[in-house]
Parts: C-alpha cells; sequence; structure tokens
C-alpha cells in the first residue's frame, strides 16, 4: 500500500512538473491592506477558521476507540453490539451525505454548517451524561446522522 502511495505522488509530481508556466493567473495589484491576502471576506472566513478548528479539537478528542471503551467500561456493551452501533452511526452518516446539497441551496453553506454541524456536536457531549446504554447510543448514532451534513457546504 506504501508503495502504491508512493509511486502515485512520484507520478503526479512528473505530471505536474510538466505543467508550463503560463497556466498559473497573472498577479493583480490591489490597494488597501489585507491579512493573509483577505478583503473583504475576512470576517467570514476568519470566523469559518475558528468554528473548524473548535470544532475538529472537540471532536477529535472523541475517538471511536475511546467511546467504543467508554460504552464497555459504563454499560457493559458486547461487541458484537459495538459493533451495530458504529457501523449504524457510519451508515446512517454516509447516508446523510444526500441531504446536504438540498439543505445547502436552502439555508446556504455557511448556515447549514453551523446549524447541523453544531447539534451533533451537543448530542456527542451528552452522551456521557445518559443514564442508560439505550438513551447514550441513540444520542451518539443521532449526532453521527447530522455530522457529516456540513460537508458539502465545505
Amino acid at each position: 500500500m506504501f508503495f502504491g502511495a508512493a509511486v502515485t505522488g512520484a507520478l503526479l509530481l512528473g505530471l505536474v512538473s510538466r505543467l508550463p508556466a503560463t497556466i498559473e493567473p497573472a498577479t493583480r495589484a490591489v490597494a488597501g491592506r489585507s491579512l493573509l491576502g483577505l478583503r473583504h471576506s475576512r470576517r467570514l472566513v476568519l470566523s469559518l477558521s475558528g468554528l473548524f478548528a473548535a470544532d475538529a479539537f472537540a471532536v477529535g478528542l472523541a475517538v471511536q476507540s475511546a467511546v467504543a471503551y467508554w460504552f464497555v467500561v459504563k454499560f457493559g456493551v458486547s461487541t458484537p453490539t459495538l459493533g451495530m452501533i458504529f457501523s449504524l452511526s457510519q451508515f446512517l452518516m454516509a447516508g446523510s451525505l444526500l441531504m446536504a446539497p438540498p439543505l445547502t441551496q436552502r439555508f446556504s453553506p455557511v448556515r447549514t454548517m453551523v446549524f447541523t454541524h453544531l447539534p451533533a456536536n451537543v448530542m456527542l457531549a451528552l452522551v456521557p451524561v445518559m443514564p442508560t446504554f439505550p438513551l447514550a447510543a441513540a444520542l451518539f448514532v443521532a449526532g453521527h446522522l447530522t455530522a457529516a451534513l456540513d460537508a458539502q457546504p465545505r
């Protein structure tokens, strides 16, 4: 697998190195100061970057192996049950990708990202305080259902 990735990378490097220099657009001189090359969209880009950074940090702490371990320790869940819960959550997450384009067209990309991913993070944060396994599993699966709806706008 690593050999295949290395060969693919070498092939891509060879193809990119053969591109002519004229493929790059001419640079324009724009008056005024800019932060990271941003002018009018600076506020939007920085706020989305902050949102994505916070989201990546929070969700990165809840890796599936840690959640599986917690389900076993807290509720004594069996391995086949864990497999069903994680499979169902991933299946629903993949299916929810089909709902993302219509939501994006109707509500705008930013609203779609915020109002679908925020509930997913809240549901994930509430999983540890659930008193029973069915409630915790339901919140975990429901959180995954809405978590991927921000992929299309991104």
